[in-house]
């Protein structure tokens, strides 16, 4: 099967879908929880004959605040936002399908799913944590606010069966108005619901509007084995097309001639190779010839050299004893030399004292003589 990528640019067309007003359901859905909030306070404020403690009225107002919060997460207005949002989803789909384009049979659609790219856009419509929660967490809050209002409104009991009476009546009373906290609470969460599911149709809807106008963008699974299975089939005719090659006699002939030609081939180099392993051989013996001859010659001069160093120490030997009889005969002539230098300056000395007494002696001898004439 034949796969490849193309360059091909392809711009996606979801067709029109009716704009609503987002504002519109906000108010929608604040509308009438609203209206039962300032019925409450009216009551409080005695604007309207409804009796509401502070308590109670405190309780539904919290109550009322958090719903405020939780509002733009109801699916209801969550898939107004979704619907005035289409221009994005078509570049935001076509590039989508564009960076995974796959081509299969010179058909060039998406490989990846739609219902990734529909839960990767809409995942910052809404938090799906505060809409799965909104549910359960009104009628919680209710009965919670009841229990406070109640607390709240507990008097302290005395002894007295007037006193006793006025207080069971103002806690009768207290009592009846905190469960309007509960009630206000089970409300709030039937309208989150109906809303929610309301929303959640309307949103399904239009996904597979959206998925059916772009589903020839898109490879399905049984396009994939279609394509496959067509593939598979020619490639078989092509495999029996070849098999019908490959019997025919001509096709076996040439096969027979080829494979003929290969084992002449083949005993031509094994020829060869034994001509050259017979020449090797001959030059292997008569290297090994030579190489036994110069170990022999080796030898011969490793026995000379050993002569030779033999010879060189005897001589060393013989040069050591004439070089030890030499430094004898020099330190005796040392020793004559001293001697003789020793005489010699004996001699120098009577020398010059046999020169000291000779000029004495003619210093006498030319002395005039006096005579005496007394």
């Amino acid at each position: 099967m034949q796969i490849r990528n193309k360059p091909q640019k392809i711009t996606v067309n979801i067709g029109g879908f009716p704009q609503k007003n987002c504002f519109s359901r906000w108010i929608i859905l604040l509308s009438l929880p609203t209206l039962l909030f300032l019925g409450v306070l009216g009551g409080y404020l005695g604007i309207i004959d409804f009796k509401v403690h502070f308590h109670s009225l405190l309780m539904i107002g919290a109550i009322y605040l958090i719903y405020l919060l939780f509002v733009k997460h109801n699916a209801y207005y969550a898939v107004c936002k979704f619907g005035s949002d289409l221009d994005s989803l078509e570049d935001e789909l076509s590039e989508y399908v564009n960076n995974n384009q796959l081509t299969l049979a010179d058909k060039t659609k998406s490989n990846a799913p739609f219902d990734n790219f529909m839960e990767e856009f809409t995942q910052n419509l809404r938090n799906d944590n505060f809409a799965s929660v909104a549910t359960g967490l009104f009628p919680t809050l209710g009965i919670l606010g009841t229990f406070i209002s109640i607390a709240l409104s507990m008097p302290n009991f005395s002894s007295g069966n007037q006193e006793l009476e006025l207080e069971i009546t103002k806690l009768l009373s207290g009592v009846g108005t905190a469960f309007y906290v509960s009630i206000y609470g089970i409300f709030l969460s039937l309208w989150w619901l109906f809303f929610e599911k309301s929303g959640m149709s309307s949103f399904e809807k239009m996904v597979f509007k959206i998925k059916e106008r772009t589903k020839r963008l898109f490879w399905s699974k049984e396009e994939i084995e279609q394509v496959h299975f067509v593939k598979s089939m020619e490639n078989f005719e092509h495999l029996n097309s070849v098999f019908e090659k490959i019997t025919a006699n001509e096709f076996i002939d040439n096969l027979q001639n080829i494979l003929q030609q290969r084992v002449d081939l083949f005993e031509s180099v094994i020829h060869h190779e034994q001509q050259v392993l017979q020449k090797t051989t001959t030059h292997f013996k008569e290297i090994t010839k030579d190489i036994e001859r110069y170990f022999h010659k080796g030898k011969e001069l490793n026995d000379g050299f050993e002569e030779i160093s033999l010879s060189f120490s005897h001589m060393a030997n013989q040069m050591e004893v004439s070089s030890k009889l030499l430094r004898e005969t020099l330190d005796r002539l040392d020793k004559k030399e001293d001697s003789l230098m020793t005489t010699q300056e004996l001699l120098d000395q009577n020398l010059r004292e046999i020169r000291s007494q000779k000029e004495k002696l003619k210093k006498q001898t030319n002395e005039p003589k006096i005579i005496d004439n007394r």
